[in-house]
């Protein structure tokens, strides 16, 4: 079964709520990423605690301008290893709830959305990817990363 068969049996069973699930500025900056499966807000923008907010005065008054913020995990992020037939794997995000206990055909699903993104992804930047590493590999097992 061809990635894009794959991708579209993914979205048809109705496992993924999100296909999309990295949010992005004008800049193509990350602002959020969330769950495929539940659409959980699981890594976002957060004030950066050692920074200083920028400041702007006009006409005597102080006021915040901008707070420096980065991309983090909240906490219900978890990372999993998704192992195949071929003794490949692959990492993703998803939040800790759904993370607990997945069925192959989850883990299929997780694997075909990051493909399908890596797949924009590479078409925007000019760049071939081998389709064929995504067309023959399956979901056999997985486990959950600790996350510091």
């Amino acid at each position: 079964m061809s990635l894009l068969d794959r991708i579209e049996a993914a979205t048809n069973g109705n496992r993924l709520k999100v296909m999309d699930y990295v949010t992005r500025d004008m800049e193509e900056n990350v602002l959020e990423i969330r769950c495929k499966l539940c659409a959980a807000r699981i890594q976002g923008m957060v004030p950066i605690p050692e920074a200083k907010p920028l400041l702007d005065v006009i006409e005597g008054h102080t006021r915040t301008k901008h707070i420096p913020v980065r991309l983090a995990a909240l906490a219900n992020y978890q990372e999993i290893v998704i192992e195949f037939d071929d003794n490949s794997a692959h990492v993703t995000q998803i939040c800790k709830k759904c993370a607990k206990n997945l069925s192959n055909d989850d883990l299929e699903a997780l694997y075909v959305c990051d493909a399908a993104a890596l797949m924009v992804q590479s078409e925007r930047a000019s760049i071939v990817m081998p389709k064929s590493l995504w067309d023959t590999r399956k979901p056999v097992s997985y486990y959950q990363v600790r996350v510091t």
